[in-house]
């Protein structure tokens, strides 16, 4: 449920488990996936990466904890992710702020393995920064998909929400979660099996059930 989108307390009414028993169970496998992830995805033959970030946010905005002099914890938090634009594959992500050291630590696990709505484009331009790179695969069109996707099915990462995070260790264990689920064990309508089979990561698609057990060591 939590992977499809479903609010910790909308959880809780559905199920008659207490939020806090959820809540639990979802930060413990979800810092299972992220060792999982890390361990899964090595030696991957990507051939066409893209990569991007998007903004979520830990109890309240930036803005908001400067103007209210709030926890220090509490503020704009990043999700820098890649995708593999043949497979689907999401092989690597990265929690933290918008700066030079996490983008950098996503390219090194790649090499390794007021607004509320988007402004208007005015104008694009292509020009290579660093490398040779092959200027016809210079795109996003497929990481904002994904980001799209991690936007409508992890609540804490949508736009005006009030489900999002009040502390850090939820926040990374949530998108760990979505991510783990993506990759193993949710069929994608495009390639018609689980983007880590695609990649040729795993032989078959992990159930739920089978993520926990491997995730869940407690």
């Amino acid at each position: 449920m939590l992977c499809e989108g479903n609010r910790v307390r909308s959880i809780e009414r559905m199920t008659s488990i207490h939020r806090d028993a959820i809540m639990r169970l979802g930060v413990r496998v979800g810092e299972g996936c992220r060792k999982l992830l890390d361990e899964s995805m090595r030696g991957l033959a990507c051939s066409s990466i893209q990569a991007d970030e998007m903004r979520g946010f830990i109890g309240a905005k930036k803005k908001t904890v400067a103007k209210n002099k709030l926890d220090p914890g509490f503020g704009d938090v990043w999700v820098w992710s890649a995708i593999d634009a043949d497979t689907k594959l999401a092989p690597s992500v990265v929690v933290g702020d918008r700066d030079l050291p996490r983008a950098m630590r996503l390219m090194d696990d790649l090499a390794e393995s007021r607004r509320y709505s988007p402004p208007e484009c005015m104008h694009i331009e292509r020009r290579v920064e660093a490398g040779n790179p092959d200027m016809k695969k210079v795109s996003t069109s497929y990481i904002e998909k994904q980001n799209h996707t991690a936007r409508m099915h992890c609540r804490r990462l949508s736009r005006l929400t009030n489900a999002f995070s009040k502390k850090r260790r939820n926040f990374e264990a949530a998108i760990s979660l979505h991510y783990a689920y993506c990759n193993l064990c949710e069929r994608h309508q495009t390639i018609r099996c689980a983007p880590a089979m695609e990649a040729g990561v795993m032989d078959s698609q992990m159930s739920v059930a089978e993520l926990v057990e491997r995730t869940d060591s407690n």
